[in-house]
């Protein structure tokens, strides 16, 4: 984060908040009650920051102190002072816009999404400095910045709509909105909040700046007087490892590329990988590679019964929806349409989907499509669940909920009925069970962890430990990791290391710089 004065920075790394003064003597210091903080934000007086922690909006001093509890915040994306010194934030993708007092209070919905005409996301609010307005990244249909008028809550587009590409965009004090080209660059173009025509940002200003591979959010801020601060690095250069129980790594054949999710044949031998925009069944005997999804944002790929048939999440007709397409690769053909949208998170071994719905009213559920095409509800709450994984007999799903506050691993009957069991002791994500199922591993922080499983009967757990180290390998979106049919290797997601961040690069009045390469009136 920047302050909007440009004089202090904050970074977080999954552990806590740290600020530093820029170009002062005085040391490092750490921000109370930001352990595990996502998304932290300056007031605009750079005196107090904002951020998520712990399941909580949370606020501390930039001096010193204990931080303070505003809202619940289970699974933020973003949030911003407003020009009154309010608190606008999100509570989950689904949540649309909230508003809390900075001192505390109850928090006032200020926009709702509907799944349709409204979206299903509203994120990322920015104040848009010398009025009252707001920014935000609208998720639809179509993506697109909108301006949220502080009148009458209504929003207009401040950028062209586009299709298959999320909306992130930074506005600057010198007229400018920036956003990353998914390839590492940070494109601008002016804007004047005073017009009401949209405008594409099309210019490339830094290029080597990392992202965000889900948002292709760029990581940059830049205060008022034209200091910005960026991480160089480009997540795109994602290798697939081999990681055996003692730790040895083996990379599989190919060149790098933008790698958010990577999943195993039901026999072994095929894993269909893939980014945004493409997903590749790779042969891991011959090393031949089919591409089966390009063109149209597309989402993680589950292998059908018999390893011929992937299902995957398109919105390549406007909504999130479910296809399926052959493994050798051809057009994807309609599945599931539904108003809300549909992501793929496990194929069962009688062919049910299990896949994510997010709801306005109710955020990530998880449902069952059967394969006589019947929708079932498995859990829906009012919390979010995601990332299922369905054991090899198909009697029992792991999953992810946030109701404790964190992401924890539970398991239940895959019928979504019957008594659940708490897997994570210290928060999970991402299960997977062994082949065997024996076993049921989950990530928690930078551990893969392993749970000896009984499944005879009702589910029982044994003994739980510490298998390896992960923090040299990514996340993905749906799993963080695949396990091999013998259950000896784990197929996990490897950044080169000269791409991974790992310092934060300070460029100050590069104001100058931005009018030069963008010059002209805005528009």
């Amino acid at each position: 984060a920047r302050d909007r004065d440009g004089d202090d920075c904050g970074s977080g790394g999954g552990c806590s908040l740290v600020g530093e003064a820029i170009g002062a003597a005085a040391a490092a210091r750490a921000v109370a009650g930001s352990a595990g903080a996502q998304y932290p934000f300056f007031s605009p007086d750079g005196r107090t920051i904002a951020f998520f922690a712990g399941g909580k909006l949370r606020r501390a001093s930039v001096a010193g102190g204990a931080a303070i509890d505003l809202a619940s915040a289970p699974m933020p994306w973003g949030g911003t002072w407003d020009s009154e010194g309010r608190i606008v934030f999100t509570t989950g993708l689904g949540s649309g816009l909230w508003r809390v007092p900075a001192d505390g209070g109850v928090p006032e919905q200020l926009t709702k999404p509907d799944g349709a005409a409204r979206g299903y996301a509203h994120v990322f609010p920015q104040r848009l400095p010398g009025t009252r307005d707001l920014l935000f990244g609208f998720w639809g249909q179509t993506f697109y910045s909108a301006r949220l008028s502080a009148e009458d809550r209504t929003w207009r587009e401040v950028t062209t709509p586009a299709r298959g590409m999320a909306a992130v965009y930074l506005f600057t004090a010198s007229g400018h909105l920036l956003r990353s080209d998914g390839a590492g660059g940070v494109m601008a173009g002016r804007w004047d909040p005073a017009t009401t025509s949209p405008v594409t940002p099309e210019t490339p200003v830094l290029e080597n700046v990392n992202w965000a591979l889900i948002t292709e959010r760029s990581w940059i801020a830049v205060s008022d007087n034209g200091t910005a601060a960026y991480v160089p690095g480009n997540p795109g250069n994602r290798h697939l490892v081999w990681v055996d129980r003692q730790g040895q790594v083996s990379q599989l054949p190919g060149e790098a590329s933008r790698l958010h999710q990577a999943t195993l044949s039901r026999d072994g031998r095929r894993v269909v990988q893939g980014g945004l925009q493409s997903q590749w069944v790779v042969d891991l005997v011959t090393g031949t590679r089919t591409r089966v999804v390009s063109d149209v944002r597309s989402w993680h790929g589950g292998w059908l019964p018999g390893d011929d048939r992937l299902v995957v999440s398109s919105n390549k007709d406007g909504d999130w929806d479910l296809y399926t397409v052959s493994a050798g690769g051809g057009d994807l053909k309609p599945l599931l349409k539904k108003p809300f949208a549909q992501h793929v998170q496990a194929v069962a071994p009688d062919g049910s989907i299990v896949y994510l719905e997010r709801q306005p009213a109710t955020g990530s559920d998880l449902w069952t499509l059967t394969p006589d095409g019947r929708t079932l509800p498995l859990v829906v709450t009012p919390f979010n669940e995601s990332a299922s994984s369905i054991s090899a007999d198909g009697r029992f799903m792991a999953y992810v909920s946030d109701e404790s506050g964190r992401d924890d691993v539970y398991a239940i009957p895959a019928s979504g009925q019957g008594q659940r069991v708490t897997v994570s002791i210290d928060g999970g994500t991402g299960p997977v069970w062994s082949r065997d199922g024996r076993e049921l591993f989950y990530r928690a922080g930078d551990d893969l962890i392993s749970v000896q499983v009984r499944t005879t009967g009702a589910l029982a757990l044994g003994e739980r430990r510490k298998l390896l180290d992960l923090s040299r390998y990514d996340s993905g979106y749906v799993h963080e990791f695949d396990v091999s049919p013998d259950g000896q290797r784990f197929l996990l997601i490897r950044t080169e290391a000269q791409s991974r961040p790992t310092r934060l690069d300070i460029v100050v009045n590069w104001f100058d710089e931005l009018k030069r390469l963008v010059p002209g009136r805005a528009r």
